[in-house]
């Protein structure tokens, strides 16, 4: 009886755990926008273009995560919001390409919000 309630609370705690994913990769996204661009789908791209264009991916993700979070401490807060992601888009991002990341992400969110309320 002991037995089983010791793996039970380990199998729980093994759940619980995060996890990481080690090598998180945008090529199967980048490869199918390339392919709606295109028109026909007859448009490919070199495997060393593609590491290229995930690397940038990846470089902005994390410019974008690092600034949200010095916001969110400055401000003292523990909760990141919709607010502190904008501006660091805004800090990131300068003029015009900022505005639209933030037309397209209140967007996104609104869509997300609508979804989610139907069920």
């Amino acid at each position: 009886m002991g037995d089983k309630n010791l793996y039970v609370r380990r199998e729980k705690r093994k759940r619980n755990q995060l996890r990481y994913v080690k090598k998180a990769s945008f090529e199967s996204y980048i490869r199918k926008l390339l392919r709606n661009l295109s028109g026909q789908g007859r448009a490919s791209i070199s495997e060393p273009a593609l590491a290229i264009i995930n690397d940038m991916i990846k470089h902005f993700f994390t410019d974008l995560s690092l600034e949200a979070t010095e916001l969110m401490t400055a401000s003292k807060k523990r909760t990141l919001t919709a607010w502190d992601i904008q501006d660091a888009v805004r800090a990131t991002l300068k003029g015009e390409v900022a505005n639209h990341a933030i037309s397209e992400g209140q967007k996104a969110v609104t869509m997300y919000i609508d979804m989610t309320r139907q069920g």
